[in-house]
C-alpha cells in the first residue's frame, strides 16, 4: 500500500511540474509541440503498460512480478545519471523574495 501510494504521489508531482518545466526549456515556437509531445506519453504509456505486462506476465516460468524486476533494470541506468546529476534551475524559483520586496515598492509608489 505504501509503495503505490508513493509512486501515486510521485507521478501526480512530476505532471504538475513538468508543463512550467517545458515551459521553461522549449524554444519558443515549439513549447506547444513539446506539450504536446509530453502529455500524448501519459496515455501511450499506460497502453504499452498493458501490453507489456500482459506479455511478460503471460510468458512461460515468467509471472508479473518479472514484470517490475525488468523495468527495474532498463530503469537503473535512468535513476544513476538522474542521482549524479546537477539539479537544473527553473525560471522563478528562488527569485520569488526579490520580485515579491520588487511587487510591493512597486505598489507603495503606485499611490
Amino acid at each position: 500500500f505504501l509503495a503505490r501510494t508513493l509512486v501515486g504521489v510521485g507521478e501526480a508531482s512530476f505532471c504538475a511540474l513538468a508543463a512550467p518545466f517545458i515551459d521553461d526549456f522549449a524554444p519558443r515556437g515549439k513549447k506547444a509541440t513539446w506539450l504536446a509531445c509530453f502529455y500524448l506519453c501519459i496515455p501511450l504509456g499506460v497502453a504499452l503498460g498493458f501490453m507489456y505486462g500482459g506479455v511478460v506476465g503471460g510468458a512461460p516460468r515468467m509471472g508479473w512480478r518479472w514484470a517490475f524486476a525488468l523495468e527495474s533494470a532498463a530503469m537503473l541506468p535512468v535513476v544513476m545519471f538522474c542521482a549524479s546529476s546537477a539539479p537544473i534551475p527553473m525560471r522563478g524559483v528562488g527569485a520569488a523574495s526579490s520580485s515579491s520586496s520588487t511587487m510591493t515598492e512597486g505598489a507603495e509608489g503606485a499611490e
